[in-house]
């Protein structure tokens, strides 16, 4: 399955002092996980939404709904802030 397939996952990442290290994707933590209450929050969000190039408007607002429940309990659990962290179109 996807899931097992995405926990055997192993991400390559420097420390400050420079030295690669492994990061297996199953040891990261959840929202739910993390103490907000009182903390700034920068959540990384999939805001990359088809569009009208004519008009500008949203053809599509699923995966800007799909981040609420998260954006939400970041604030209902006492997060000082949010900010969302996303790019539009091709990097």
């Amino acid at each position: 399955s996807q899931a097992h397939q995405a926990s055997e996952t192993t991400l390559e990442s420097r420390t400050r002092k420079g030295k690669e290290r492994k990061m297996s994707l199953s040891s990261k933590l959840g929202l739910a996980e993390v103490p907000v209450k009182g903390k700034r929050v920068l959540m990384r969000v999939d805001f990359n939404v088809p569009f009208n190039k004519e008009t500008g408007e949203i053809s599509n607002d699923q995966r800007i709904l799909a981040a609420l429940p998260s954006i939400e309990y970041a604030l209902k659990n006492g997060a000082k802030s949010v900010v969302l962290m996303s790019h539009l179109g091709r990097p």
